[in-house]
């Protein structure tokens, strides 16, 4: 693959895994109009891993809370008292929660979801569904409840359907948090922050899938270098522009790009 693949996969990956568009759907798209191919298992892990370095980066100031609030609660527990009270306790109890239901389905049901829905057609339709949760999103009223684990288990179900090329993880997990009248800046961040476990596990899957194979990974070629890196920067943008939409009660505007790209999917492979 050419530096310029590289790059472009680089920047697929990087905007459509954290905007509201399908990065699997975008990925369908890729290998049909571009001859972009995903089966590139090096490429596949360093995307990822920018990617991850991207939700590091822009979410670092509710992660290293998280990671010390997590500490502190176990200290809380050796000393039999509750952590409950610890707000970053509780994040990161919900993050565990939240990516059960991701994983299971993906252990148990990934490749038969893929194969089955995976070609352009019903994926198209697919990001078109996208679009109408992302629209339904206009109509909540702004709040700030307290979600709890059972609304860390309905977002992790709503990341679980994400498998389905053509729904889109980041918006349909944010979509329901609204719905569960989340305040807003915190069903994104949320999302985000789910999002991790599931970005580690795909590159953890790629990477042991490589085990016994010759060569292994060529981190160090240029390709693989411009791949990691558009990853990360365009990643890193999209989380800040989705966090800016979130918080301005905007994010029903990704429904027309869903229902324009889905209709023309539709369209056009119909």
């Amino acid at each position: 693959m050419s530096v310029f693949e590289a790059a472009v996969v680089g920047v697929i990956q990087g905007l459509t895994e954290f905007l509201p568009v399908s990065s699997s759907a975008h990925i369908v798209y890729a290998e049909h109009f571009l001859g972009i191919r995903e089966g590139n298992v090096d490429l596949a892990i360093v995307v990822h891993l920018g990617t991850l370095v991207a939700v590091f980066a822009a979410m670092g100031y509710r992660i290293a809370p998280i990671i010390r609030g997590t500490i502190a609660g176990v200290a809380d527990l050796t000393a039999r008292r509750s952590p409950w009270a610890r707000e970053e306790f509780r994040w990161a109890t919900y993050i565990i929660v939240g990516t059960i239901p991701a994983a299971l389905l993906g252990v148990l049901f990934e490749h038969p979801l893929k194969e089955t829905f995976g070609n352009p057609l019903q994926t198209s339709v697919l990001l078109m569904g996208t679009g109408i949760i992302l629209f339904a999103t206009r109509f909540v009223v702004q709040n700030d409840r307290n979600w709890g684990l059972f609304g860390a288990l309905a977002v992790g179900f709503a990341q679980a359907l994400a498998i389905l090329p053509g729904i889109s993880r980041s918006g349909s997990t944010i979509s329901v948090g609204l719905f569960l009248k989340i305040e807003r800046e915190k069903a994104a961040e949320f999302s985000f922050l789910l999002s991790i476990p599931v970005i580690l596990g795909g590159a953890l899957i790629h990477i042991a899938g490589m085990v016994g194979q010759q060569g292994g990974l060529a981190l160090l070629s240029t390709p693989l270098i411009a791949g990691f890196c558009t990853s990360a920067i365009s990643g890193y943008a999209a989380v800040r522009i989705l966090l800016s939409f979130v918080r301005n009660g905007a994010l029903h505007w990704f429904a027309l790009y869903c229902w324009i790209v889905g209709a023309a999917g539709t369209w056009y492979f119909a």
